[in-house]
């Protein structure tokens, strides 16, 4: 299972004293104690919000989709795929039948989620309003074409996705 989108949530000064603490700390530690992460976010006040490539499954379901937004801190689902999108998506494989991937993804650093923008990396060949590598505000829609993004490159490309996405906002 891949990692795709990763974005911090909390305040500035506790992100980067929680990432000089978890710097400090080795592999063999990290795989010892898997509590301590969440531990460690808590202690800081601080979030990872990330999706994963891959979908796990449970026994009887899956925990969690490819494309759905995870709190490392609490363990939740902070926006799933289907939520993510208008309704008229076909997102959410459970739901709607179908598992758009979510390559990147951000927030206010504070963890609102109407301000969750984000870039999925499934080109979805039906009738919809985007592509693969555009950006997205959760549940409304297109905020910047993958084509207008990447226009200024060259040689020229028809599309090159979007895996990391940073938006200054509050």
């Amino acid at each position: 299972m891949g990692l795709d989108a990763v974005h911090f949530i909390g305040d500035l000064d506790n992100i980067v004293s929680f990432l000089a603490q978890a710097s400090e700390v080795g592999r063999d530690e990290w795989l010892k104690n898997q509590r301590m992460l969440p531990q460690m976010l808590e202690k800081y006040d601080v979030d990872i919000w990330f999706s994963t490539e891959g979908t796990p499954f449970g026994a009887k379901e899956p925990l969690f989709l490819d494309g759905d937004l995870l709190s490392a801190r609490d363990g939740v689902i902070v926006a799933s795929n289907a939520l993510l999108f208008p309704l008229a998506v076909p997102a959410g494989i459970l739901d709607r039948g179908v598992d758009f991937g979510l390559g990147a993804a951000t927030s206010g650093r504070y963890g609102n989620r109407q301000l969750i923008h984000f870039s999925t990396e499934i080109h979805y060949e039906g009738d919809l309003d985007f592509s693969d590598g555009d950006v997205l505000l959760l549940g409304d829609g297109v905020i910047c074409t993958n084509k207008d993004l990447i226009s200024c490159f060259e040689p020229e490309t028809n599309e090159l996705g979007l895996d990391a996405l940073s938006i200054a906002m509050r």
